[in-house]
């Protein structure tokens, strides 16, 4: 009997740039650095949703309109609030997964570590982060996403996405 394979939720963040009018959220965020995550996780398959800073956890399909909230503005109370909210929106969802992998930076993970019991593997290993979730970095999405014929747009330097790590 051949064991079925991980079932991964990819949990990406979202970003200032956006759409001025209501649209599904995987088509709201605009940034170079959100259509790489968003390429990146269609092409693993399986289920994502998007941390956005105003609705907690939304599904890629839900349609939502523009906002100016943003994450890495707020104080450490509104975030731990934030993060209680995204963990109660993501109980009913972990059930059916096996691994948990963020394309999100430091401010969305840092109370989010007790996101799922099961044992994830750490990708950064560069950094303190909880052994219970991955972590990707930009390059390796670009890498993977080119290697499989994909088109991938050139980076931002400068643009705290990481986006200036790679060319």
């Amino acid at each position: 009997m051949t064991p079925s394979p991980a079932t991964t939720l990819h949990l990406v963040s979202c970003v200032p740039r956006k759409r001025d009018q209501p649209v599904a959220a995987k088509d709201l965020y605009c940034s170079d650095w959100f259509r790489k995550a968003r390429a990146y996780v269609e092409m693993n398959g399986g289920p994502w949703q998007i941390l956005s800073a105003e609705h907690g956890l939304v599904d890629p399909d839900s349609v939502i309109g523009p906002y100016e909230k943003i994450l890495t503005k707020m104080g450490v109370a509104e975030r731990k609030a934030w993060a209680a909210r995204v963990l109660e929106q993501l109980r009913p969802i972990l059930a059916a997964v096996d691994r948990v992998v963020f394309l999100a930076g430091a401010r969305y993970r840092e109370f989010l570590h007790d996101v799922s019991a099961k044992p994830m593997r750490n990708t950064d290993p560069d950094r303190n982060i909880c052994p219970y979730h991955a972590v990707v970095r930009i390059s390796m999405i670009s890498k993977k996403v080119a290697e499989r014929g994909c088109v991938v747009l050139p980076g931002f330097a400068g643009t705290g996405y990481g986006l200036d790590r790679f060319r």
